[in-house]
């Protein structure tokens, strides 16, 4: 999905977010994201490849990525290679990234939970907590002190009703879809109306109690392909910022640039 041309002027920087299911992609400078995409990889980069191959790009000054399927990752640097003679820069735990990490094992934070957690301390303000609606539902809690502590992980909204597919045998697999009614008279619409009334109140929940852990004044932040859908539902009121990730990822690139030449 091409959102634009490219609009932003003087080297730009390809920031990529390697998801379970999907890569959204675009060129990032001055804070902001333009020529955002999203294609589905289907375990390989072929259809990545043919995406960045399209030829409205333009030149880069380099390429970050944010990574959480690590067979994808030799793959990408090969092609990003190829195509701009550039290496990549990875976002992890060990970057700059202009918030204290106060977590027990670092290294094993999501690269783009990291990302969402500074693009969000510095778009929103902290304390926050973040939702990224993707795969995985993730929460993240950043505090003013001490910054990244820890989260939440559940199934994403799509993920929440094939589980119910997946493991009894006599109900269909559905796709999130508003539904009608005061209870349900056929499986489908049960299901649908479980999901509908059923997830938002598990994020209430979840936010609810991670008010609580930050002193309950945390601002509350969302980005994911269906957070829209979900936050217009929640008795809380998140900000939903689309671009949320790809913008961290070109932040924390931003912070390390000068102790790290590419």
């Amino acid at each position: 999905m091409n959102l634009g041309k490219p609009g932003l002027k003087g080297a730009r920087l390809l920031v990529m977010d390697v998801g379970n299911t999907s890569i959204a992609f675009g060129l990032y400078g001055g804070g902001k994201v333009d020529c955002m995409r999203f294609v589905e990889h289907g375990g390989d980069v072929r259809e990545l490849q043919r995406a960045l191959q399209r030829g409205d790009l333009g030149p880069i000054e380099g390429c970050a990525v944010a990574s959480v399927v690590p067979g994808l990752n030799r793959g990408i640097e090969r092609l990003i290679r190829n195509l701009w003679g550039t290496e990549i820069f990875w976002v992890g735990a060990d970057r700059q990234l202009g918030i204290p990490i106060s977590y027990p094992q670092k290294s094993r934070i999501g690269a783009d939970r990291l990302a969402n957690a500074a693009a969000a301390a510095r778009i929103v303000g902290l304390p926050v907590i973040v939702a990224d609606f993707g795969t995985a539902l993730t929460f993240d809690l950043v505090l003013p002190r001490r910054g990244y502590v820890g989260g939440i992980i559940l199934p994403g909204p799509g993920v929440f009703l094939e589980c119910l597919a997946e493991h009894a045998a006599l109900l269909p697999r559905l796709g999130p879809a508003a539904v009608r009614g005061a209870y349900g008279r056929s499986t489908e619409q049960a299901m649908l109306l479980g999901w509908s009334w059923g997830y938002p109140a598990m994020v209430d929940e979840v936010t609810a109690r991670l008010q609580r852990a930050a002193g309950g004044r945390a601002r509350l932040c969302a980005t994911g392909g269906q957070a829209k859908r979900i936050v217009r539902r929640l008795g809380w009121r998140y900000r939903v910022i689309p671009d949320l990730t790809l913008r961290g990822i070109g932040m924390i690139y931003e912070m390390n640039a000068d102790r790290e030449r590419l």
